[in-house]
């Protein structure tokens, strides 16, 4: 899909940065949204790029350890914000070993309760650009 930005690599995750490493997803990881998320289209997918390299707000996962939770100016046929959910740490199938320089995208859709979710999660960046995130909070009807 792309690589870590500067916004993303430079995020101390406890252990250290996430540092520089391309950012994957997999043909059937799309194929799970698509089926599963109706109101995420494959021009949504396409957009998603453009959220990872320039994210407005990137929170750490409240269900899984060693995710992080993106999200950018790419919205659903809604108009409802998409989050972007990525695996740091993604192990092959077999589970045995993990990947060194690449993150997953484990799952993309929007979330009607976006409010509730940053009140109640970790926020590891936000966009620099106060009008930007300004406009993205208000455009949402977000605080």
């Amino acid at each position: 899909m792309c690589n870590t930005t500067s916004a993303i690599a430079d995020i101390d995750i406890g252990n250290g940065k996430i540092g520089d490493k391309q950012i994957r997803i997999d043909a059937s990881k799309i194929k799970k949204i698509l089926n599963t998320h109706p109101n995420m289209t494959i021009d949504t997918i396409k957009a998603l790029p453009y959220a990872l390299t320039d994210p407005i707000l990137v929170m750490q996962s409240r269900s899984v350890e060693g995710r992080i939770v993106v999200y950018g100016e790419v919205y659903d046929t809604n108009d409802v914000p998409v989050q972007i959910v990525m695996e740091l740490n993604p192990r092959a199938r077999s589970g045995k070993t993990s990947y060194v320089d690449i993150i997953k995208v484990a799952s993309a859709y929007s979330k009607s309760n976006t409010q509730n979710f940053i009140n109640n999660s970790k926020i590891l960046y936000t966009e620099k650009n106060t009008s930007r995130l300004s406009d993205w909070l208000n455009v949402n009807r977000l605080q």
